[in-house]
């Protein structure tokens, strides 16, 4: 369950980049605006989600509690990861689910303020 809620937030996150990257378009002039747009929609789409988070916590979650809260979002990164990839039958427990979707929701309203 984690998987899936850990997946739904890294497609946000890279929705959410998209939609603010798009006053690249802006730029003038306007067919060199476009292009830079694409390559930077397709780079999105490779960045690690660490970078993600770091880029986030560098910009945005500043301040002690916000920095912690991209903190929580490394470590269900991490269970998420070893969960995925060292043993796929290990079963989340409610309140890691809980847990989890608290603190990535939280992340989530806080983006959607800008």
């Amino acid at each position: 369950m984690v998987l899936g809620l850990w997946a739904t937030f890294e497609r946000f996150l890279r929705d959410y980049l998209l939609e603010k990257g798009i006053v690249l378009k802006q730029i003038q002039p306007t067919p060199f605006a476009d292009s830079l747009y694409k390559q930077f929609a397709k780079n999105v789409e490779r960045w690690e989600p660490r970078d993600i988070l770091d880029l986030l916590k560098d910009s945005l979650f500043t301040t002690p509690i916000l920095a912690d809260l991209i903190g929580e979002a490394k470590h269900i990164l991490d269970y998420r990861n070893k969960v995925a990839h060292a043993n796929p039958k290990k079963r989340d427990s409610r309140r890691e689910v809980s847990s989890a979707y608290k603190k990535l929701n939280e992340i989530i309203k806080i983006l959607l303020q800008y």
